[in-house]
């Protein structure tokens, strides 16, 4: 699978400023959650599948970005190009990790969380955000007449595969929290990211389950050897 050159061409066209306003909602929604679930931190970050790297506008600190392509990072002032799996770090670097969105792309993710786990230090954590419980539809490929998935995602993910997938890794699950619910998805309601603060929108996001309990991400903090 050339999967490389597929992110470098992906990430030369991807537009960032055509978003429409819910799916940048949505976005910066999640950015802030990670900075929450972070919490306080004081090592170095690494983030992994870093896009245009305007998540570091969010988080501040010793940060450094890390994607296959870096042409359309404008944000982040340290940014490298590598493959998560075989990322270019030594043992123990980081204190933290953040891959969000990402692993659901990633050919072998059992691969990559060996190598997170390799560069975090001891009771570091990582920041985790994939869809949840997602149906990956397919399409057939003009190019090669074989089905692909549609937006490239590989793998559909529930906290038992993700517990699953660290089996065996010194990692280990210390919260959870479900996020982007459907219903106000529908509504657009993530548009308002730049009229209200994120303790609301976060407060709705919480409340909108009494209404539907269905959400489409998930995110986790995972520490090493906990």
């Amino acid at each position: 699978m050339k999967y490389i050159k597929h992110y470098e061409i992906d990430n030369k066209n991807m537009n960032y400023d055509s978003l429409s306003p819910n799916e940048k909602g949505k976005m910066f929604f999640r950015f802030n959650l990670i900075k929450k679930m972070l919490g306080k931190n004081s090592g170095k970050i690494l983030d992994i599948g870093s896009a245009n790297g305007v998540i570091s506008n969010i988080i501040h600190g010793d940060f450094i970005s890390l994607d296959i392509s870096q042409i359309n990072n404008t944000y982040s002032s340290i940014k490298i190009e590598g493959d998560a799996l075989c990322l270019p770090f030594k043992n123990n670097s980081f204190s933290a990790v953040i891959i969000s969105e990402t692993l659901e792309h990633i050919v072998n993710p059992k691969q990559t969380i060996d190598e997170i786990k390799r560069i975090l230090i001891p009771k570091g954590s990582l920041i985790l955000s994939v869809p949840f419980n997602e149906k990956i539809s397919e399409t057939l490929c003009i190019h090669c007449n074989n089905l692909t998935p549609i937006n490239a995602h590989l793998h559909s993910f529930n906290l038992k595969s993700l517990k699953n997938l660290l089996k065996k890794s010194d990692l280990s699950i210390n919260k959870y929290k479900f996020y982007e619910n459907k219903v106000l998805e529908i509504f657009h309601f993530y548009s308002l990211y730049n009229k209200l603060p994120f303790s609301m929108l976060y407060y709705f996001d919480t409340l909108a389950k009494i209404c539907i309990n269905k959400y489409n991400k998930v995110i986790v903090k995972i520490i090493k050897g906990q």
